[in-house]
């Protein structure tokens, strides 16, 4: 996973992670998992998953989604 890179360097206790995934059906895998154990102290929800090809249709859904998440 890419982005293990970047977050190994940074300390994320207290914070509050959103992990989002877009596949063409493979789904997060263990990518949740794994960033539970690299960020220690830090709140990982589940992912936010959906299929790549039908993010451009599900602009309004992922807004909405985010917004709330903001608003936590």
């Amino acid at each position: 996973m890419p982005v293990l890179g970047f977050i190994e360097h940074y300390e994320w206790s207290g914070k509050h992670i959103i992990p989002v995934n877009t596949s063409e059906g493979s789904g997060a895998g263990k990518s949740v998992a794994r960033i539970r154990e690299v960020c220690n102290g830090a709140v990982v929800d589940e992912a936010y998953e959906l299929k790549g090809s039908d993010v451009d249709e599900r602009i309004a859904e992922i807004e909405s989604w985010a917004k709330g998440k903001v608003q936590q």
